[in-house]
């Protein structure tokens, strides 16, 4: 019987490869985490990652109400950005376009999600590159609830990381 010893060399090569899927995490994705103000609940925050020279990045939550009255979201501040406001994708002449709102209105009962293609957080003039799993800290104000931190994770939208061949998202 003829046996064949395999060479230290491909087994190092092995031993590298097979350890690098351990040590390369997949993307982070939106926390799971819940924050709760008044009749307020926040949740599947998660920021984008931005480019290494980039000067905006943006935020995303959902926001649920439920309380008995529609509740304001006024502003929202953030230590990794000069400047914090929400936007929304608009129709401007013939074009889609982002502009500001001074505001969000959280009807009672109901739940609003800020996304990419709608409304939005942006960070204007951020203090360093978003990258992947940073935790971004937001100030959520409320005009009836109060005001509220929250982390945002940097990485994938909710449902839509994969785990693997043929595996569905969450």
């Amino acid at each position: 019987m003829h046996t064949r010893s395999i060479s230290p060399v491909f087994l190092l090569f092995a031993t590298i490869f097979n350890f690098s899927f351990l040590v390369t995490g997949a993307p982070a994705q939106a926390s799971e985490k819940t924050y709760r103000v008044g009749h307020i609940v926040i949740s599947q925050a998660w920021a984008k990652e931005t480019p290494r020279a980039a000067r905006t990045g943006a935020a995303y939550f959902t926001i649920a109400n439920d309380g008995p009255k529609a509740d304001y979201l006024v502003s929202i501040t953030s230590p990794i950005a000069q400047k914090v406001s929400l936007h929304a994708h608009r129709m401007i002449g013939n074009t889609m376009g982002m502009a500001p709102v001074l505001g969000i209105t959280v009807p009672a009962g109901q739940t609003v999600t800020l996304k990419q293609g709608g409304r939005h957080v942006m960070l204007i003039g951020l203090t360093k590159p978003i990258k992947d799993g940073d935790k971004i800290s937001l100030v959520l104000s409320f005009k009836h609830s109060g005001s509220i931190k929250i982390i945002a994770v940097a990485g994938l939208p909710p449902g839509t990381r994969n785990e693997g061949h043929g595996a569905k998202p969450r």
